[in-house]
């Protein structure tokens, strides 16, 4: 290595910029191969993933630490803390909460909060496996008619919480003359009125400009919509190429998915495209996980997010596949036999269809007793 090119890979040290020393490196090795420029080369293209993972883990803790921030705030509000964002406060309780909590401080505490009313403006829906609506946390469980809850679902599905009255009739009542279908809708607005004040007096259910909307000033918090944030956020961070946090969003985001959006009304169309959407975003971030994780030698990972895709998607070849290499590498040659059995079956039955040749040929590699 000349003395110009020792000084730039220097600077290139000092300053942390892996990618333009493992490029210097590179050229040099090809230049003059040698087996400690070679050696170089390895370590400065590791510290370059490295830098990358790190990079990573400061925008997840970034992350979390918005999340701990907005629940360290409801926490206050909780307490009967006038100012939450006080440091002194938080430190203190961070050192307490490195000791242990006695029966007596508990009681001491619960003696000396102060009750503060929860938010009647706060509301939290779960739409997957089911509806469910909490209002200052607590849920709303007498609800006058199902339309209405059909109503508020298709409030929460829009970007804007916003849905012209047009609309919501052509969805809710197709086929039903105008008339009939607008007195419904009437009867359907005030039930779920109704029923969202038997946890507030505050009107959460607004018209305007013949609208219907979520009050502006409601703080909403959806399932599905935290479900595709994530998503995408997992998206953008697979594209910039950190995976710690693509697969860290990813699993956050599977988490919330309990079940198909809505599956308790299955009567309403309205919902069906959305709802295959989040279906197939949960089946490709599921296979995502599992295929990361043999990526990275974590079998047991693999093994659980292959197992859960198959669950809801049986015919999943990737799935059957991956999970007989979990089985092989782990010394269980047969679990992997059964797997491909398993994997004809379903394909035989479902789909009417063979593994593909890429699977076979795993199959007659385990059964030789081939390491794979």
């Amino acid at each position: 290595m000349d003395t110009a090119t020792w000084v730039l890979a220097s600077r290139h040290l000092r300053a942390r910029r892996f990618d333009r020393l493992t490029n210097l490196l590179a050229d040099l090795y090809a230049a003059t191969p040698g087996r400690l420029i070679d050696e170089m080369f390895d370590l400065s293209r590791r510290c370059q993933r490295i830098a990358a993972e790190l990079h990573t883990m400061r925008v997840t803790v970034s992350d979390l630490e918005r999340e701990f921030d907005r629940d360290v705030r409801s926490l206050g509000r909780l307490l009967g803390i006038e100012d939450p964002q006080d440091p002194g406060v938080w430190h203190r309780w961070l050192r307490r909460s490195r000791t242990p909590v006695t029966p007596a401080v508990v009681h001491a505490m619960r003696m000396d909060a102060v009750p503060t009313p929860a938010d009647p403006r706060q509301m939290a829906v779960y739409g997957f496996g089911g509806f469910e609506v909490l209002i200052a946390g607590v849920p709303v469980t007498a609800w006058a008619s199902r339309r209405g809850q059909a109503v508020l679902a298709m409030l929460l599905t829009r970007p804007d919480r916003t849905v012209h009255r047009e609309e919501l009739m052509a969805a809710l009542w197709p086929g039903i003359a105008y008339p009939r279908a607008r007195n419904r809708l009437n009867v359907a607005i005030h039930g779920l009125r109704s029923s969202l004040r038997s946890r507030t007096d505050d009107d959460l259910i607004v018209y305007r400009d013949g609208c219907y909307r979520i009050a502006a000033d409601i703080d909403v918090w959806f399932d599905a919509t935290e479900f595709e944030d994530r998503s995408g956020r997992g998206r953008r961070h697979r594209h910039a190429g950190y995976l710690t946090a693509t697969m860290a969003e990813y699993r956050r985001a599977v988490a919330l998915y309990t079940g198909d959006l809505f599956a308790a009304d299955r009567s309403s169309d309205w919902a069906d495209s959305k709802r295959r959407r989040l279906r197939a975003l949960h089946r490709e971030m599921l296979d995502e996980l599992g295929e990361q994780a043999l990526r990275i030698g974590d079998l047991l990972a693999c093994l659980q997010w292959s197992e859960t895709l198959l669950e809801v998607e049986p015919w999943h070849e990737g799935a059957h596949a991956r999970l007989m290499l979990v089985h092989a590498r782990r010394g269980q040659p047969h679990l992997a036999i059964r797997q491909f059995v398993d994997c004809v079956r379903v394909l035989r039955a479902e789909l009417e269809t063979m593994p593909s040749r890429s699977v076979i040929e795993l199959y007659e590699q385990v059964k030789r007793g081939v390491v794979v």
